[in-house]
């Protein structure tokens, strides 16, 4: 099985330094993996768990093509190349060298389908700066990001991409690797002070990159189904761009008191309210309602409704109050509803004369109640992302250099596009005492 293997990443390797580079078209999918030497490690400690992952995302992609990111070997620049099948991510030879995954962005962008990048995340800072500048440009012009992470096992040399003490850090690189895989093994060179072996979970990232957001997001939730319903796999998932935005607006006035009829616009309520009851304080609901469901997909902002303190008003005492369901406390089905106390009376002059002909027995308010909604979007508490976050290349093989700033950043520019201070809704509130 293991010659087998090998001979398939020979064949493998020389086939794709003699394919041309492929291009995704409308409705099709590019599967690109990452086939830099930091990645060999997955494919000796589970070449059958990574050919399969590749498999599923080939299976559940629309018209795919296999492609690997790799370099040219007299340039070193960057190339994509097709590959024959799944079964080349899994053979070691297939590995090898640097890659640069600023140029896989770059090529997808180019492309009309789909775009999915495999790979391991980036070690050092500065190719980290060029992978997110570049994917916050792409945010920045409408594409969709997507981030599957997929732990699976690795053994292999790891490379911090600068000189370290290792007879210092080797307490803190075991203890961080034990930390999320008791079962870790950390084995160093004598005498490097940079390499040493990892063995152990790792995970392995996917991007889904798309200027369809639908499509996107279907294939990113189809691809975590399948993952999960899988148990060789342990996967999680995110929405980094667009972001789900769901919006709030003013559901239909609820009249709660009695001797009341209401006349609603989409932007206004007049309410008529008689004194036949004898009731100076009445009150109306005005529910608020999410424009759309619950995000599919977890993001790194949640979405929460806001509104501004209505100003002064004659007809009502106490500033309106904001009350949530019983049944739905935290708001998820519907964020709540607006419940407006306001005096129903008029003038004693105006009711002893108002039997006469030209005294009117309504009294209309000449100020109206303004509510104001819309939605801010809050950084999420304890994201799973940040559970498999580093913020060095040093200490922690098993986990990923700066993922939650990248997240959390692709998200805000994400949010900045959406901007939804801007999409505020007034509803406007008038009153008219008097027979109904």
């Amino acid at each position: 099985m293991k010659a087998s293997l090998i001979r398939a990443g020979l064949l493998a390797l020389v086939f794709l330094l003699h394919v041309p580079v492929i291009w995704a078209a409308p409705g099709e999918t590019l599967i690109v993996g990452d086939a830099s030497g930091s990645m060999k490690g997955y494919a000796k400690a589970s070449a059958n768990r990574l050919s399969s992952f590749y498999q599923l995302l080939y299976r559940n992609a629309s018209v795919p093509q296999l492609a690997a990111l790799t370099s040219d070997p007299g340039t070193g620049s960057g190339r994509i190349a097709a590959v024959p099948q799944a079964s080349f991510f899994a053979a070691q030879g297939s590995y090898r060298g640097d890659t640069d995954l600023t140029f896989a962005l770059q090529y997808i962008q180019q492309q009309e389908g789909i775009g999915l990048l495999v790979t391991d995340g980036m070690q050092s800072g500065g190719m980290y700066m060029r992978v997110k500048d570049e994917m916050l440009k792409m945010v920045r012009d409408g594409w969709g990001v997507w981030l599957v992470a997929v732990k699976l096992p690795f053994d292999g040399t790891y490379d911090p991409e600068q000189t370290i003490d290792l007879e210092v850090l080797k307490p803190t690189i075991e203890q961080c690797s034990r930390q999320d895989d008791p079962r870790a093994a950390i084995t160093y060179k004598p005498g490097s002070n940079r390499f040493y072996n990892y063995a152990g979970m790792k995970p392995l990232l996917l991007f889904v990159l798309t200027k369809d957001i639908q499509a996107g997001r279907e294939l990113t939730q189809k691809l975590d189904f399948n993952l999960k319903s899988d148990p060789q796999y342990s996967s999680q998932v995110a929405e980094l761009a667009p972001l789900f935005y769901r919006g709030v607006g003013f559901a239909p006035t609820q009249p709660v008191s009695d001797y009341i009829h209401l006349e609603e616009t989409a932007d206004q309520v007049v309410i008529r309210s008689d004194t036949v009851d004898g009731q100076r304080i009445k009150e109306v609901d005005v529910p608020v309602t999410w424009l759309a469901g619950e995000p599919p997909l977890p993001q790194p902002f949640a979405e929460t409704p806001t509104y501004s303190p209505p100003g002064t008003v004659s007809w009502i005492e106490d500033e309106p109050q904001v009350a949530t369901e019983d049944n739905d406390p935290e708001g998820k089905q519907a964020p709540g509803r607006f419940k407006v106390m306001f005096v129903s009376e008029i003038s004693t002059l105006r009711r002893i004369f108002c039997i006469l002909p030209f005294v009117s027995c309504e009294s209309a308010k000449t100020d109206a109640l303004k509510l104001e909604i819309w939605t801010i979007f809050q950084e999420t508490q304890s994201p799973w992302w940040a559970s498999i976050n580093t913020d060095n290349s040093y200490e922690c093989p098993s986990r990923v250099y700066k993922l939650t700033e990248l997240a959390r950043d692709l998200a805000q520019a994400a949010k900045e596009r959406i901007n939804p201070e801007s999409h505020k809704v007034v509803k406007s509130l008038k009153l008219i005492v008097g027979p109904i």
